[in-house]
């Protein structure tokens, strides 16, 4: 969590460690460990010890940093509520996990190999470049509680970095690989397809076959219960209309606030991503012509996408980015700018919007909405305390009503009391579930607050209405129509089944004719690929399109129950059709799962294989 180790190299180690602590560390089952003369320990793994002092340390340093960052002032109490310390011993405990594991393996940073990293760091060194034996010992006493325990995080980062790089994909996937995934993921197909049509079906039925099918079916025709609930709301809204705010209270707020109502400068820009240096300034050589032809044509080529983002503010980027961009006059591209892990970027600014002070009849709702809100807030969140109280004394649903004066909030015309369905009701909660208990409850049952956003409510199940199967002829047409659908879809899939056998082998010119045959239209679908979603095909038709040969038909049904019959007409190859940024995204993406898969197992392995203990009980009695 230190800064002075965080910036000591650029590894893995940001990436995986929390994941591995978080996800593969069982403390929570390890229980409260105290053993005879470790009464001063925090952990202890194989080899390697966390003291109490370590541990507070750095969990008082981890507080530091949150209030630095957040601009709170958090307690060690919250702290402690908010499960920190034990953040703070599962990376402590990782740490040392890493230094007993290298141990155990013969790997080693011996004294020359830290002395020489330990040299060469920016944070120790003097005005003149050299290394400061002041610098480094200040730094020790500022930062850390010995010399050891910064050694030991300095080994650890090193260690860490040293053996998931190791196992990076560099050193295992080789080019036949990625060529392969790249034909799979790039390839496309032609297809044609028509769909059977089967409104002109006429469906015959006897009594027998409705009841036979009601029979089959009958689970589809159970009316599930149904309950209804009366209910009361308190609205943030209806305090608002209680607050009544002065003109010159709006322009004193104004006018000592008046700092908040600055627009900053804004900017729209267009952004291109490159994934190097030459690329992005390829383009930009092209992009600085103006020659909107001679733009395109690049694009197309090298499928350039041009993003366009509206009035973006400095805070849209970090600051070293956005200083390179505010620098930049209207029309003007930049020179390509580098961004850790994402590449390289080409930014146009488009128009600029000035930073500008807001006039007070500009901002005069906003400031009025603003103290409106807070003032009504306050009589609300009264109101609700009240409420509950009253709960707490089993008031009625009437006499909280009542008390509150819910009255006077509402239209002569208005209900203040609502029965309705229990659907309807929970249509009116955005952010509340009524969840399976719901249905345990019985008729009379007043629920607690329920607070969702800027409204309240108070319900009480007035009615339930059992679960029931009607009979057949209470809903006979219902069925008869159901019946109708299914045989229609049952006579098209076998009419489907039917052309396949009749026409599997016998040509595009075969499968056009019997389209142009019975006037059914033939849909042409181009390069399609793996993720197509489009002309309601579900996914699993797409999959078992790729599975076909060129010039198979495919029996298939959409997301509207309509079947139809397909021909592969061409399969294409991503070689000489897509560009390179596409065989580059594939490259890293899989360079990206197969390392993330290795840092997995090998962490995994790592915590499985190492031995600790964490003594709770004495974490819990330094607090």
């Amino acid at each position: 969590m230190l800064d002075i180790v965080r910036n000591l190299v650029s590894s893995l180690f940001g990436k995986i460690l929390l994941g591995l602590m978080i996800l593969s560390f069982a403390l929570w089952g390890m229980g409260d460990i105290l053993s005879s003369g470790n009464s001063r320990l925090a952990a202890k793994i194989g080899s390697q010890k966390i003291t109490l002092e370590e541990f507070y340390n750095k969990f008082q340093k981890s507080i530091n940093e949150i209030n630095q960052s957040t601009g709170k002032q958090i307690s060690l109490e919250q702290a402690r509520k908010e499960k920190i310390d034990m953040l703070v011993i599962n990376e402590l405990v990782y740490e040392k996990m890493i230094l007993d594991f290298s141990e155990n393996s013969n790997i080693f940073l011996n004294d020359n190999v830290l002395k020489n990293i330990i040299q060469d760091l920016p944070q120790f060194k003097n005005n003149n470049d050299k290394f400061s034996e002041t610098i480094y010992n200040n730094s020790i006493l500022s930062n850390f509680s010995s010399e050891k325990e910064f050694l030991d995080e300095l080994s650890f980062v090193f260690l860490n970095g040293l053996l998931y790089e190791n196992f990076k994909s560099t050193h295992f996937i080789n080019d036949k690989i990625i060529n392969l995934l790249y034909e799979y993921e790039g390839e496309t197909r032609d297809a044609e397809y028509f769909l059977l049509e089967d409104e002109n079906i006429n469906i015959d039925f006897s009594d027998e076959e409705i009841s036979i099918f009601f029979a089959d079916n009958i689970n589809n025709y159970i009316i599930p219960e149904n309950r209804e609930v009366d209910y009361i709301s308190i609205n943030l809204d209806d305090y608002k209309q209680l607050v009544s705010i002065s003109n010159k209270i709006l322009t004193d707020y104004y006018n000592d606030n008046i700092d908040l109502f600055i627009t900053n400068e804004k900017r729209t820009i267009d952004l291109v991503r490159f994934y190097n240096f030459n690329d992005a300034l390829k383009f930009k050589q092209v992009w600085t012509t103006d020659d909107e032809v001679k733009i395109n044509d690049y694009k197309n080529i090298h499928s350039i996408k041009i993003n366009r983002i509206d009035e973006i503010t400095r805070d849209n980027f970090d600051e070293q980015v956005s200083g390179k961009i505010y620098k930049l006059k209207n029309k003007e591209i930049s020179n390509p700018i580098e961004i850790s892990d994402a590449g390289y970027y080409l930014v146009k600014v488009i128009e600029t919007f000035p930073k500008k002070q807001e006039t007070f009849e500009s901002v005069k709702n906003t400031i009025s909405e603003q103290i409106t809100t807070v003032d009504a807030y306050d009589q609300f969140d009264e109101a609700l305390n009240f409420a509950d109280e009253l709960l707490l004394n089993d008031y009625t649903l009437e006499d909280i009503s009542h008390e509150l004066g819910l009255e006077t909030f509402r239209d002569l015309n208005q209900v203040i009391f609502k029965n309705v369905p229990v659907q309807e009701f929970a249509l009116k909660l955005k952010k509340i579930n009524l969840n399976e208990s719901f249905y345990d409850k019985r008729i009379g049952y007043t629920s607690d607050l329920l607070l969702d956003d800027k409204s309240a409510f108070i319900y009480r199940i007035s009615k339930i209405n059992a679960a029931y199967t009607p009979e057949l002829h209470q809903i006979r047409n219902s069925v008869i129509a159901d019946f109708k659908i299914y045989k229609k879809n049952k006579i098209a899939e076998d009419k489907a089944s039917q052309f396949l056998i009749n026409y599997q082998f016998k040509g595009y010119e075969e499968f056009k004719k019997y389209a142009d045959k019975v006037s059914l239209d033939l849909i042409i679908l181009n390069d399609i690929d793996r993720k197509f979603n489009e002309n309601n095909f579900e996914i699993i038709t797409i999959n078992q399109l790729f599975k076909l040969k060129k010039d198979n038909l495919l029996k298939f049904k959409n997301r509207k129950n309509q079947h139809g019959i397909m021909y592969i007409k061409d399969i294409k190859s991503p070689k000489n059709r897509i560009s390179e940024n596409f065989y580059n995204d594939l490259s890293n993406n899989v360079e990206v799962n197969f390392n993330s898969s290795i840092e997995n197992t090998l962490g995994d392995k790592i915590i499985e294989e190492t031995k600790y203990e964490i003594f709770l009980q004495n974490i819990n009695n330094i607090f």
